[in-house]
C-alpha cells in the first residue's frame, strides 16, 4: 500500500496510491487480519498427551490427571501451544485423527498395562509421520522387547529389567546447560526415579543428558533382582545418573525421556514445573525464552479433589507428607 521511492540525492519518501479512503481502510484491515493469521499459524504448535490407566494407589501414577494438569499448565504458559489429552486409560487403542501433531507425550503404566501395548500400528505411525515423542516414568518400560526399538528410535533409551532399577530416593538435581533448563534453578524432590537407563546407540542419533542426580549409596545396595539391583549398579556408587535427557534423532525428530514422575505432587515445585514445561516446548520446536516458561502455582486440594481412586490405607501419613511439600513449595517465590 505504501511504496518507497528515492530521490537522486539519496533522500526517500513514501507515497500512497490513489485509492478511495474507504477502500484503503478495508485493504488495511484485511492486511492486518491476514498478517495476524499467518503469525498464529506459523507459531502455534500442537501437543497430544496420551494418558494410560493407573494400577497404583491413591495419589501415585495419576496418569490421566497428570496429563490434564500438564496440558493446562502448558496452554497457560504459552499462547503458542495448543494441547489435548487422548484418554487410553480404559484400554481402547488410541489413534491420531487429522494432521500430525508436533509432539506426543506418553504418561502411563508400563509392561502389560502400557497404553500403547499391542498397538504396533500406532508406534509405526509415530515413526512414519516423524512426530516428536516424549515418554515419562513407567511408560519407558514395555513388556515386549521388540517395542524397545520404538523407544530407542524416538526418545533414545528405555527401562530394561535386570539392568535398570526403580528405587525411591531424594534427587538433588544437577542441571546441564540446554534450552530446557532456561530459568530453572537446582532443586530437590523425593520420588521414585529409574536409573541406569539402557541408552540407545543408534547411528546418527545424539543423546544429551539434561538433568542428573547421584542416588544415595544405600539404594545401590538393594538385593539383586529384575528391578532392585545388580552388580553394575553397585559398582557405580557416587555416579551422577541421567534422569531427564533429550534425543536428536537421525530422522530430524526430537525426543525426551524423564525417569521420575511417580508422584503428581512434584508439579508443585516451581523449578520442576518449569523444567517439564520447557521440555514439552523444546520437544515441539518452540524457542524457549531465557527465563523459561512461567506457570501458576498449584495447591494440594486442587489436585486431591480430582483423584477418583479409593483412599489408601496410609492416607493420613501420605497426605501430611505431600501437603507439607506442596504448601512449602507453593509459598516459594
Amino acid at each position: 500500500l505504501f511504496v518507497e521511492s528515492s530521490h537522486q540525492n539519496g533522500a526517500s519518501f513514501f507515497y500512497k496510491p490513489k485509492l478511495p479512503a474507504d477502500e484503503m481502510k478495508k485493504a488495511l484491515i484485511y492486511l492486518m487480519y491476514f498478517t495476524i493469521a499467518l503469525t498464529l499459524d506459523a507459531k502455534q504448535v500442537h501437543i497430544v498427551f496420551i494418558a494410560g490407566n493407573s494400577i497404583h494407589r491413591w495419589g501415585d501414577h495419576e496418569n490421566l490427571l497428570m496429563c490434564n494438569l500438564y496440558k493446562d499448565l502448558l496452554t497457560k504458559a504459552s499462547n503458542d501451544i495448543k494441547a489435548e489429552v487422548l484418554d487410553a486409560s480404559k484400554g481402547s487403542p488410541v489413534k491420531l485423527d487429522g494432521a500430525a501433531p508436533d509432539a506426543v507425550i506418553i504418561i502411563g503404566e508400563g509392561e502389560t498395562n502400557h497404553p500403547l501395548k499391542d498397538n504396533p500400528s500406532f508406534l509405526k505411525e509415530l515413526n512414519r509421520r516423524k512426530i516428536n515423542v516424549g515418554v515419562i516414568h513407567y511408560a519407558l518400560h514395555f513388556s515386549d522387547e521388540k517395542d524397545y526399538k520404538f523407544l530407542d528410535s524416538t526418545v533414545g533409551g528405555h527401562y530394561e529389567p535386570f539392568w535398570s532399577v526403580n528405587p525411591t530416593w531424594t534427587a538433588n538435581f544437577v542441571l546441564e546447560k540446554h534450552p530446557i533448563t532456561n530459568g530453572v534453578k537446582p532443586f530437590s524432590i523425593k520420588d521414585e526415579y529409574y536409573f541406569n537407563i539402557r541408552f540407545s546407540e543408534m547411528p546418527g542419533q545424539r543423546i544429551i543428558p539434561v538433568a542428573k542426580a547421584a542416588p544415595p549409596d544405600k539404594v545401590r545396595m538393594y538385593r539383586f533382582g529384575a528391578h532392585t539391583g545388580n552388580q553394575y549398579v553397585r559398582d557405580n556408587k557416587g555416579k551422577l545418573e541421567t534422569l531427564l535427557w533429550v534425543a536428536e534423532n537421525a530422522d530430524s525428530t526430537r525426543g525426551f525421556g524423564y525417569a521420575g514422575g511417580h508422584s503428581i505432587w512434584a508439579f508443585a515445585q516451581k523449578d520442576f514445573r518449569k523444567l517439564m514445561l520447557n521440555a514439552a516446548a523444546w520437544l515441539s520446536g518452540i524457542e524457549i525464552p531465557p527465563e523459561g516458561l512461567e506457570s501458576p502455582s498449584i495447591s494440594y486440594d486442587e489436585i486431591a479433589s480430582k483423584i477418583t481412586k479409593d483412599e489408601r490405607p496410609d492416607k493420613e501419613y501420605y497426605e501430611e507428607v505431600w501437603r507439607t511439600f506442596v504448601e512449602r513449595n507453593s509459598a516459594q517465590k
